[in-house]
């Protein structure tokens, strides 16, 4: 019986997403920051660490230590640093960030719209020193945050199609773009707010990565949530076409209380495509028990008079209890 269901809903989500065509828009939100949220005062500064950090000689060497000591290990003796900031591979790098990025105005306004959002919710957090750097395109680690400093490795955002990520797989390639930098340095406080993720069962999982996602929606209101989600457009018009399909197929395989440690990697994390183990699961988007878990979340803040604070501190049984959720037909 439930193969046939499959055969049927395998053939609803592809009318689905052609209805769905004008859901998704790829670019900034027409938002207006409310006023109690735009007179947030923020004094935001971006230093430039990877224009200082090329041709280095011994006595700028020792002025740049000096200025930035924690971008300078001990570990590492002077002569590496020399030879490191005169490597061609390094002067290739500074060339390309130079070219996307001439200035960082554009960097400065939307971080400074995220900072007046952060801090109209936590009041408490301090506004960081920013620091642009190059790391040799570690992807994982493209944006640092530390106690008073900020760290953005801007080669891990030249645009998808850069040649340095040719070698990359394409859905990794998809996010290394400048559109994504505010979103990644929002999404950074949010996973800190939030905490670790202790959920054993799927379902306190993916509602734990849906109150990152909602945090850090707030945080950039500016942007589509399709956008937080880093959701291509045809991924965007999938998920939201076959919302109920999904939810229906996790109650159906027993999967939402489940415990086995392959659910994480089949609908949780980064992944070219969720693994339905059905065979459309090519045409899919990744991570769709997170966007079932923002959507849960969702519900949750729309039918609860809760604040984002006290959202955080609920426990997901709470939360997935009292979401009233309701998947899209």
């Amino acid at each position: 019986m439930y193969k046939i269901r499959e055969i049927i809903l395998s053939r609803i989500f592809l009318f689905g997403t052609l209805v769905s065509t004008l859901l998704f828009v790829n670019c900034n939100k027409a938002y207006k920051t409310p006023e109690e949220i735009e007179n947030i005062a923020v004094n935001l500064s971006i230093e430039r660490f990877e224009q200082q950090f090329f041709k280095l000689d011994v006595v700028s060497l020792s002025k740049l230590k000096s200025k930035y000591p924690y971008l300078f290990p001990s570990t590492y003796p002077e002569s590496f640093w020399l030879q490191k900031s005169n490597d061609t591979i390094q002067l290739g790098l500074k060339e390309e960030v130079t070219k996307v990025y001439p200035n960082v105005r554009l960097l400065k306004e939307e971080l400074t719209q995220f900072y007046k959002h952060l801090l109209y919710y936590y009041p408490q957090i301090k506004v960081p020193e920013v620091i642009t750097i190059t790391n040799d395109v570690d992807y994982k680690n493209s944006v640092i945050q530390g106690k008073e400093k900020l760290l953005i490795a801007l080669d891990c955002y030249l645009g998808s199609d850069h040649e340095f990520y040719q070698n990359m797989s394409g859905y990794i390639a998809e996010g290394l773009s400048k559109e994504n930098i505010v979103i990644d340095v929002a999404e950074v406080y949010a996973r800190k707010i939030v905490g670790r993720n202790s959920e054993r069962n799927f379902v306190g999982q993916i509602i734990h990565y849906g109150k990152q996602l909602y945090l850090t929606n707030a945080f950039v209101p500016f942007r589509y949530s399709s956008q937080v989600l880093r959701y291509t457009e045809d991924q965007w018009k999938w998920a939201e076409a076959n919302e109920k399909f999904t939810w229906q197929y996790l109650i159906d395989k027993e999967i939402l209380f489940g415990t086995d440690k392959n659910l994480a990697s089949r609908f949780i994390q980064e992944a070219p495509f969720t693994k339905f183990y059905l065979d459309f699961d090519a045409e899919t988007p990744p991570r769709l028990g997170q966007y079932i878990g923002f959507k849960i979340v969702e519900a949750f803040m729309q039918h609860n008079k809760v604040s984002l604070q006290q959202l955080v501190e609920l426990d997901s049984k709470y939360i997935f209890e009292h979401s009233k959720y309701k998947p899209k037909k």
